[in-house]
């Protein structure tokens, strides 16, 4: 799902959804979702749960370009 190497994370405040390249050391700002409380990754798809609102969001590798 991932590129190996990379860091997903996502930030409080802006509830934007980042990649870090440690190769690279770029950061790359890929979807703006809300406050994350959990992220997997699952069945090759990334699994993201999402406070408030408790909803479950769901991405393949074809919907985000992790580069």
């Amino acid at each position: 799902m991932v590129p190996r190497g990379q860091i997903i994370s996502n930030a409080f405040f802006s509830g934007l959804v980042s990649a870090y390249n440690q190769q690279t050391n770029e950061t790359a700002e890929h979807l703006k979702i809300g406050q994350a409380e959990s992220m997997e990754v699952l069945n090759n798809k990334l699994c993201i749960g999402v406070y408030p609102g408790a909803f479950l969001f769901e991405y393949v590798k074809s919907q985000i370009d992790f580069r």
